[in-house]
């Protein structure tokens, strides 16, 4: 009982699955009275038909269309019609029909039955599919009704007239007088070679309108003057039979039935003026004329095919036809005729009945969705729920709406249902479905959900189906963007690929979302859920999971305002298209893509700017570093005049390195990394280095061209967009979309991103050789991003660093504050005050002066000589020679010999400075400061400092 199969469980009757052959089934007492016997008319049907009725009236249009998708019962309703109008009430089989009418509608019923008590009208069958016009088909409807009722009056029409013509002089050449019928013969010959004058007459009687065209060019032709009928149109002809005594005597009136007359309109064979003609007669025919009263039937509504014709003479015509729209109102009753569940089976009663809770919890959101909202709590679980088992509700209401936009004559709402189970049933269907899945899947009822249709439907459901509703293809249009972009994620990311491709929930969800969208229900989570039939929270984690992942990939998008699921549009803007729009644009192009580097991803000060001499500084807490610069090799070649002297571009680096070092600058030294967008430019720079004089400048050059100018005018377009009026009418998904571009997402970096990614392979020191002064090459080590400069410092200040590790002694980039350091402070005025004795307190903290500076950075290296400790104060004085401490503090050896070398000469201060700055010595502001201090102590008198060099006092 586990395995049970659902067709265990249900019938399906065929009754009203098959398709209606009006011609076929009308004319046949046995089709005809069984399909009457059969028919249940549903709500919108007796609707249509309580209009239809109306041509009965003495004042009434009497022109209908009716109009809806395949499978909404037109050609059912037509057979009815036409059986209502050609028997009266009491003739079979109009009584079981109307006696069925009358348990829903009895009022209506016996409305219906009032008005036809007598009389019958003859029913013209209207054939569909030629390229013949409208009056054309009429015509010949009519005069085979004419000739299958037996009807001995002639139809008389100028299709007639122009046999009898012919057969006129077929009459008189047997007579001797053979000229026109010769003439007609051969003229016949040279336009219809091999057609016989017998042949021709045939096609005429069929009302063939290029022969009749074809008869009266030859008439004019053989006898000089045109052929004329008095009943030269359609309304003239059916006048004329309108108005006979003898039609009257047998027939009520003539109904005009023709099925697929949207066809006809839709192949352009329908003239506006004619049609209005006709239709005038139908509602205002003369007095002496029994009633005419023409049915069509069309699969879209009447607007839809105006675009094939005049405006106006549409407008004109159309105003003279009623529309009569089909709506799903009361399908479920035939689909509950045709599905037919075995409820008192002990089989329903297990698997089931015990499991009624779940069609009770359907009701609550088909009432939450308004779907079926014609029917009632009970009755929607009754019929629609429970009677259409195994139908998911939202599988049986997409349905029904799908049929109206996708719908098909072989794909409609009941040859779905059609077929017995197991037998040859359409892939996709209900019978398919029925004849192969078992009751219960794991704990669950198995029920066909929504998805599902979407295999019933594929053909129709393609993007290029013309037949489609523009905003339907619009969203299979959306439908395929996002497969794409499925695909896409699948074919760069194998753990994707597997994740996907393995998984029936992303096909099931891609699908719902779909039909979801065609049928007009917001693709939020709770009807995601309901959908698919997501019933545990293990189904329903794993459904919110996927659709989670399928967001960040950019396969779908959610509006946050709503929660509603889209895919990724096909209308969206373009942003591709607008980029290469960009690129080719001439003027768009950049001059300078060092510039533009600079620009749209700068370096950082913190992370990208200077290249730190680490190894080098990490032995005496130093600071030094190179500013790290993007050039082009047109750069490098560059020469500019300075003091009328032409100067190399780095001899004019060697004088900026000068002025930065004597503004107390972020720099020792520069590191040039060389734009090199082709192999040819890396030879180039290579050449140029050796023109580098400086040992403060070193150039990186690109073992391997990196391009940037695509990917700079790529980001430069995204920019344009972004600043752009467009940009402000930007969708949700626009807007995701751009900012992907952009800012990147999982699938891949941004514009800005991959710029700067581009910009680090170009100055990734294991991807670029190193360039020293003259060209030579530097030996780096290169597992060390910062190798380079450790080898500049090195060479620069190897002979004149101070040679004790100090928190800030030896650093270049600190800014001295009187206000904040106060250790220094009180350091430098204890030098200063040269009258005073010079006493390291050791009690002092070691952040104190005495401690940080005093004792750490001059005794302990040899400047200073300590006398007689008392207690913990160290009296002390200036070591006179500087050899002693040369080796750990050279500059201050270096200054204390210039000094006292001197003798009655100047020093200008902001010079002195500098050059103890630059190479060898490198000093910072402390130690500038700090030694300045050892000077007046060690000199007292003998020096004075000065703001003016012409001041009076010091």
């Amino acid at each position: 009982m586990l395995e049970a199969k659902i067709s265990e469980l249900v019938e399906i009757q065929n009754g009203y699955t098959s398709y209606v052959a009006l011609e076929q089934e009308l004319f046949d007492d046995n089709k005809n009275v069984g399909r009457m016997s059969r028919y249940r008319p549903i709500t919108s049907h007796r609707r249509a038909f309580g209009q239809m009725a109306r041509a009965l009236n003495i004042k009434d249009g009497r022109c209908y269309l009716l109009t809806g998708s395949y499978g909404t019962g037109k050609s059912h309703l037509c057979l009815m019609f036409a059986n209502y109008l050609k028997t009266p009430a009491h003739e079979p089989p109009m009584p079981e029909f109307l006696d069925h009418y009358a348990a829903v509608e009895p009022h209506e019923a016996n409305s219906l039955r009032d008005k036809r008590q007598k009389g019958r009208f003859l029913v013209a069958l209207c054939a569909w599919g030629g390229k013949e016009d409208f009056d054309e088909v009429v015509l010949r409807a009519t005069d085979i009704a004419l000739k299958r009722e037996g009807f001995g009056e002639d139809f008389d029409t100028n299709y007639l007239q122009a046999v009898r013509k012919i057969e006129y002089w077929q009459g008189v050449a047997q007579s001797g007088n053979a000229h026109f019928l010769d003439a007609f013969e051969r003229e016949l010959e040279e336009t219809n070679p091999g057609q016989t004058v017998n042949a021709f007459k045939k096609r005429l009687s069929e009302f063939d309108l290029a022969a009749l065209q074809e008869f009266k060019r030859i008439h004019q032709s053989i006898t000089t003057s045109p052929f004329t009928h008095d009943k030269a149109d359609l309304n003239e002809i059916l006048i004329a039979t309108l108005s006979s005594e003898r039609f009257k005597q047998k027939f009520a009136g003539i109904l005009v039935l023709f099925d697929e007359f949207g066809y006809t309109m839709e192949q352009g064979n329908l003239s506006p003026k004619a049609f209005q003609r006709f239709a005038q007669l139908c509602g205002e025919p003369p007095v002496e004329c029994a009633p005419l009263i023409f049915v069509g039937t069309a699969h879209k509504a009447l607007t839809q095919y105006a675009k094939g014709y005049s405006s106006e003479n549409f407008h004109t015509a159309s105003d003279r036809i009623k529309e009569i729209a089909l709506t799903a109102d009361g399908v479920e009753e035939i689909i509950g005729a045709i599905v037919v569940p075995q409820k008192a089976s002990a089989l329903w009663q297990e698997q089931v009945a015990s499991r009624a809770d779940t069609f009770d919890g359907f009701v609550k959101d088909c009432q939450r969705l308004q779907l079926f909202e014609w029917l009632p709590a009970p009755k929607l679980r009754r019929a629609v729920i429970e009677n259409i088992y195994p139908m998911h509700p939202m599988a049986t209401y997409a349905l029904l709406r799908l049929a109206q936009d996708v719908a098909s004559n072989n794909r409609s709402v009941f040859t779905f249902f059609s077929g017995e189970a197991g037998g040859g049933t359409i892939p996709g269907s209900y019978g398919d479905f029925v004849a192969h899945e078992r009751v219960l899947v794991g704990y669950k009822l198995n029920l066909f959900t929504a998805d599902r249709l979407f295999e019933y439907f594929g053909a129709t459901l393609q993007s290029d189906n013309k037949e489609l509703r523009d905003i339907v293809r619009d969203h299979i249009k959306d439908f395929e963007n996002s497969l794409r972009a499925l695909n896409e994620v699948k074919a760069s990311d194998p753990m994707a690929d597997a994740q996907y491709s393995d998984n029936p929930l992303v096909r099931r969800l891609m699908r719902l979302l779909l039909i979801h969208e065609i049928i007009g229900v917001p693709n939020r989570a709770d009807n995601i859920q309901f959908g698919l039939y997501c019933v545990s929270e293990a189904e329903k984690n794993q459904l919110k999971n996927l659709v989670d992942d399928l967001i960040a990939r950019n396969v779908l998008y959610k509006i946050k305002e709503t929660g509603v699921l889209e895919f990724k549009k096909s209308t969206a803007f373009d942003i591709d298209r607008r980029i290469e729009d960009y690129k080719h644009d001439a003027k768009n192009q950049p001059q300078n893509l060092v510039a533009e580097l600079n620009e749209l991803a700068p370096l950082h000060p913190k992370n990208d700017l200077y290249l730190e001499a680490k190894d080098y500084n990490l032995a005496y807490s130093e600071d030094k570093r190179l500013e790290r610069r993007l050039v082009r090799v047109a750069d490098l070649e560059t020469e500019k005049m300075v003091n009328g002297a032409k100067n190399s571009y780095f001899e004019w680096l060697e004088a900026e390195i000068e002025a930065e070092i004597a503004r107390k600058g972020e720099y020792e030294g520069l590191v040039l990394y060389v734009v090199c967008d082709k192999t040819e430019d890396i030879t180039r720079a290579k050449n140029l280095c050796a023109k580098n004089s400086s040992n403060r400048v070193v150039v990186a050059i690109p073992k391997q061209p990196v391009p940037l100018l695509e990917l700079i005018l790529e980001l430069r377009a995204l920019l344009a967009i972004e600043k752009s009026e467009e940009k402000k009418s930007f969708t949700v998904q626009d807007n995701a979309a751009f900012m992907a571009r952009l800012a990147g997402d999982s699938n891949r970096p941004g514009a800005r991103q991959a710029l700067v990614q581009a910009r680090e392979r170009l100055m990734n020191h294991k991807e670029v050789t190193w360039h020293g002064k003259s060209a030579a090459a530097l030996p780096v080590d290169e597992h060390k991003t910062y190798d380079a400069a450790n080898r500049v410092m090195e060479t620069l200040y190897s002979d004149g660093r101070n040679r004790l590790a100090h928190d800030d002694l030896n650093k270049l980039h600190l800014k001295v504050d009187k206000g904040k350091s106060v250790a220094l402070k009180e350091a430098v005025e204890k030098l200063a005050d040269y009258t005073q004795p010079l006493i390291i307190d050791t009690d002092f903290p070691q952040q104190r002066g005495d401690r940080r500076y005093l004792e750490k950075c001059l005794l302990q290296q040899g400047a200073l000589v300590q006398g007689k400790a008392v207690g913990s104060k160290l009296p002390c004085s200036f070591e006179s020679n500087t050899e002693k401490y040369k080796s750990k503090l050279p500059a201050l050896a270096a200054m204390m010999q210039e000094v006292e070398a001197l003798g009655g000469g100047k020093i200008q201060l902001s010079a002195w400075a500098q050059r103890y700055r630059k190479p060898c010595y490198g000093q910072g502001p402390v130690a500038l400061a700090l030694f300045l201090a050892c000077l007046r102590r060690r000199f007292g008198d003998s020096i004075r400092f000065k703001m003016d060099e012409s001041a009076v006092g010091d």
